[in-house]
């Protein structure tokens, strides 16, 4: 009983920097903060969020920002690739499109356009699904 306690725990607090990082995807997110807003040392969140998510936290952030960044070419065709790169961080659009390409398989002005013609797909959506949301336990700074 004791160990499902500490499990749920733990999913909350994982689950809590997850909210803090869909919200805060156009940052690059501090481990130390994170690891201290979950209430975990560094190293342990580390291997915590990893055995809890099946991903690392670096794994975790970049799928999201490029779900985000999926999503933004889609849905705001005004705004450039390097507009958007900038947004979410990259030093430039060939870095961003580097890492989108090795994501998607697909460079970003193709995605682009492939999604664009058939809008009602609505894009790339985020594999953390609302369900798996878990009430979070204090503010994450």
């Amino acid at each position: 009983m004791h160990n499902a306690q500490n499990c749920d725990e733990y999913l909350r607090r994982i689950h809590a920097v997850q909210d803090y990082i869909e919200e805060h995807a156009d940052t690059v997110p501090d481990l130390q903060e994170l690891a201290e807003a979950a209430r975990f040392s560094k190293y342990h969140f580390h291997r915590i969020f990893r055995a809890l998510t099946g991903e690392t936290l670096g794994q975790y952030v970049c799928r999201i920002k490029m779900e985000r960044t999926g999503s933004y070419l889609v849905h705001s065709p005004h705004v450039s690739v390097t507009d958007i790169a900038y947004h979410y961080g990259f030093s430039d659009s060939a870095v961003f499109s580097r890492s989108f390409k090795s994501h998607y398989g697909i460079s970003p002005t193709a995605f682009r356009n492939q999604h664009r013609k058939n809008c009602k797909d609505g894009g790339p959506t985020s594999q953390y699904t609302d369900d798996a949301r878990k009430p979070k336990l204090g503010v994450i700074p």
